[in-house]
């Protein structure tokens, strides 16, 4: 499915975001400006989504956590109930 057409003046161009090597430094920043409230309901609401999911996969979640801020994947994994 293509996304709609666009009218534009000038000229424009694609941007392939599968080019970028972070994909961490955004969620990173988003995660560090979250209060301790914000950072308890993000742990909470993403060990109950991801709760069901092999420990692979839930792993490779952590890991990608661990990649934009420690912290993130430490708060995630005690919500899993990780030791």
């Amino acid at each position: 499915m293509n996304e709609p057409g666009l009218t534009i003046d000038g000229e424009a161009a694609h941007w392939d975001h599968r080019d970028e090597d972070d994909h961490w430094e955004q969620p990173g920043i988003l995660f560090r400006n979250m209060n301790e409230a914000e950072r308890a309901a993000l742990f909470a609401n993403t060990a109950r989504q991801i709760g069901g999911a092999s420990r692979a996969v839930q792993e490779r979640y952590l890991a990608n956590c661990h990649r934009a801020d420690p912290a993130y994947s430490d708060g995630v994994a005690k919500a899993l109930g990780f030791g």
